[in-house]
């Protein structure tokens, strides 16, 4: 059985809320990535890394891709992450979740746009029905 694997790199680099990022390193893993490990790679950066462009891309391009138990689902995210008051569900002992903040959120004033760890935790769980190969990794704060 061939081995496939499958990644989404996420990146931010234009001023947004007042942060500026660096998408350079993120380009460079998205290289290294394809043509050294050979990973089906999805790139967003900027304007594409909107809430629902990750999300979109998410499903696409890791949960309706992997198909095995040995298939590899690699998630990586460059930007801002915040720590908000904790969603209705009180499952944060110290009452925040973590959230990274996407190209078109609110402002960090307003995490209304941003995407919480209770999100990313139900994308990990699709994954790891289906392989039990996932990584995340996040070059952010509070992630």
């Amino acid at each position: 059985m061939d081995l496939i694997t499958f990644a989404i790199v996420v990146g931010l680099f234009e001023l947004v809320a007042g942060l500026a990022f660096v998408v350079s390193p993120v380009k460079a893993l998205a290289r290294v990535l394809k043509n050294r490990h050979h990973f089906e790679v999805h790139t967003l950066t900027n304007s594409q890394a909107t809430a629902e462009g990750i999300r979109r891309a998410f499903k696409k391009h890791l949960i309706d891709c992997v198909k095995t138990k040995g298939d590899i689902a690699y998630f990586h995210f460059s930007g801002h992450g915040q720590q908000v008051p904790d969603q209705e569900n009180g499952d944060e002992s110290d009452g925040y979740d973590e959230a990274i903040v996407p190209f078109d959120n609110q402002g960090l004033r307003n995490p209304d746009g941003h995407v919480r760890d209770d999100e990313i935790e139900t994308w990990i769980a699709a994954l790891t029905r289906k392989t039990d190969h996932v990584v995340f990794s996040f070059d952010s704060c509070h992630s």
